[in-house]
């Protein structure tokens, strides 16, 4: 049943967001009267570009956190707040407060950063999206191993991230290639594997909702 909704969701919906999150959304917006556009997941505003898709992987690894958190315009904190609060969610949830006089995107990158490599949408967050990117995922990409060891604030092809204090970490739990666990852009690529292969997605959606 899991597998028929979140199939169903996804031809309903371009977003590549988890559908459990998704319904929370809308239940959200339905009691507060708040729109879906105003409240956008971080990662229905961010895409990797197309010349960069070898590095896709990576990202989607690097902000899947940030990408499933939710935009709350200011003025709409407390009664979202209070919502959250009122209800039992059954899900790890996140959101982000966007001030309504949020900075501009002034953070320099250079040509190395993974930030380079993405997309922003044309939306009322989208500098907001842009300064936040630079300031919090702002990882040089690497090609080598010596390049990894080198410096902070990097990350290779395979997933392999470095940190500050030289903390690293490698999530492998699934393949860094597999689209349907994607969560930045849109969705068509997910929904073909998802069409593709539904026995073994269906075991692994299962496997997911008890980690």
């Amino acid at each position: 049943k899991r597998l028929q909704a979140e199939i169903k969701l996804l031809e309903a919906s371009t977003s590549s967001i988890p559908i459990q999150k998704q319904q929370i959304r809308s239940k959200l917006c339905d009691e507060l009267g708040i729109t879906l556009s105003r409240v956008p997941f971080a990662g229905e505003l961010i895409e990797v570009r197309p010349e960069h898709g070898e590095w896709a992987g990576a990202a989607n690894r690097l902000l899947g956190g940030f990408a499933t958190t939710l935009l709350v315009h200011e003025d709409d904190y407390r009664k979202i707040a209070g919502w959250v609060d009122r209800n039992q969610l059954r899900d790890k949830w996140s959101y982000i407060v966007v001030p309504v006089a949020h900075a501009g995107g002034s953070d320099r990158t250079d040509d190395r950063s993974i930030v380079r490599v993405l997309d922003v949408q044309t939306h009322a967050y989208r500098s907001w999206v842009m300064a936040h990117l630079a300031r919090n995922f702002n990882y040089d990409r690497v090609d080598t191993i010596a390049e990894l060891m080198k410096s902070e604030y990097r990350i290779t092809k395979a997933g392999q991230i470095r940190h500050a204090g030289k903390r690293h970490e490698k999530d492998d739990r699934r393949d860094i290639s597999d689209k349907r666990f994607w969560v930045l852009g849109d969705n068509r690529e997910k929904l073909h594997r998802f069409r593709e292969d539904p026995a073994s997605i269906a075991v692994e959606l299962d496997a997911a909702t008890k980690e």
